[in-house]
């Protein structure tokens, strides 16, 4: 079992269509504009449009277990590293970390806990829906909730322009997708939490780096 030698940006969600490819990019993009050398492991189907890398479809396969799963994407992420000599790895995390609904089970979030089994991430950034208001005891609720399932801290929250709604008509989630920066005020007291667009992005991969620069020979 290895220890990457690079920090490791682990970009999770609440659910599907919440803005983690879009994060993801613009971290990738503001770390190079630093001059980091950066790759990105994700799991939408476009990163290969954009010259980046999916992740191995072995983490999908219904035939190999949740164990072996675990080490193949470990000694993977080791092979990875090892051949594209980045200095910062993104990788963008499937799916949810959480059941969201009777309608939406997330896969008993499976690809998540391998993910976290495999790697312990330096830095987490966790992608939540939009809602009309979030109480501030959510937040502290979803790092437990990380901590304790994942083993990782999460260290910044992106709320993204997308919100849910149940239809029990076709007993699946509606999504909604709202205009850019939806009430971000509600939040602007709140550290941490930002919202998805360009300049949010840049300002946690300022403060990534500042954290990152404070650990001998990481960054």
């Amino acid at each position: 079992f290895y220890e990457l030698p690079i920090p490791v940006i682990l970009v999770m969600g609440q659910g599907k269509n919440c803005d983690k490819f879009s994060v993801q990019l613009k971290l990738v993009q503001c770390f190079t504009a630093y001059g980091y050398k950066t790759s990105l492991l994700s799991s939408n189907s476009l990163a290969k449009f954009f010259h980046y890398d999916k992740l191995p479809n072995f983490l999908y396969d219904e035939e190999i277990s949740f164990e072996k799963k675990i080490i193949m994407f470990n000694h993977f992420l080791y092979e990875y590293v090892k051949n594209n000599q980045p200095d910062v790895l993104v990788i963008g995390c499937p799916g949810g970390i959480m059941e969201i609904n009777e309608f939406e089970k997330n896969h008993f979030p499976e690809i998540p806990l391998i993910i976290n089994s495999s790697v312990k991430a330096d830095i987490g950034i966790l992608c939540l829906y939009s809602y009309p208001h979030i109480p501030t005891m959510y937040f502290e609720k979803m790092k437990l909730l990380t901590e304790y399932k994942y083993d990782i801290e999460v260290d910044y929250f992106c709320i993204s322009n997308q919100e849910y709604r149940s239809n029990s008509e076709t007993q699946e989630i509606d999504y909604l997708f709202l205009n850019a920066n939806n009430d971000m005020k509600q939040y602007e007291n709140l550290k941490n939490v930002y919202a998805t667009n360009n300049i949010s992005i840049e300002a946690i991969t300022e403060d990534i780096i500042k954290q990152l620069s404070d650990i001998p020979n990481i960054i």
